[in-house]
């Protein structure tokens, strides 16, 4: 599992629930990005299940955007996605909030997305001059993508979108 992860979780509530449990000393000195892998780690196999986010959602603090990269024999899964507590601050979304842009070329085996953060699109200093037009992710989006190998060497890729 590879995780990189904007906001807050509850580490200490998320540690609790640790089939493995993790020593005062590790969850004093270690983030909770860290504690939400170890997480990740049991509830994952070799595919990821929405509802594994449903429940992660659970402990949320302030935001749950992530990315995510689960490594399995024949399968590459990613998730990306935002999901922030919303106070009805206008700050606290602008923050949060994740953009994406599908740059399909004549063919969707040569489809390209990308997704990024409000920094990278909102100030024109940082946005990418080839991407004509951005959109913002609904509270609660995540997309995955899978790439996955069959015995005959045959690549598949699909994708989905789906609110937690």
């Amino acid at each position: 599992i590879f995780l990189m992860h904007n906001g807050t979780v509850d580490k200490y509530k998320v540690a609790e629930t640790l089939e493995n449990k993790v020593s005062e000393d590790i969850l004093k000195n270690y983030s909770d990005t860290y504690i939400l892998a170890l997480k990740l780690g049991e509830l994952l196999d070799e595919d990821v299940d929405m509802n594994v986010l449903r429940k992660i959602k659970e402990y949320v603090k302030s935001a749950l955007n992530i990315g995510l990269v689960l490594l399995a024999e024949n399968k590459v899964s990613v998730v990306f996605g935002s999901y922030y507590k919303d106070n009805g601050s206008k700050d606290l979304k602008n923050y949060y909030k994740l953009y994406m842009t599908d740059l399909t070329e004549k063919n969707y085996e040569e489809r390209n997305i990308i997704f990024a953060s409000s920094t990278l699109v909102d100030f024109r200093e940082y946005r990418p001059s080839f991407v004509e037009s951005w959109r913002e992710l609904e509270n609660g989006e995540y997309h995955i993508i899978r790439i996955e190998r069959y015995k005959d060497k045959e690549m598949r890729i699909s994708s989905e979108r789906f609110m937690i």
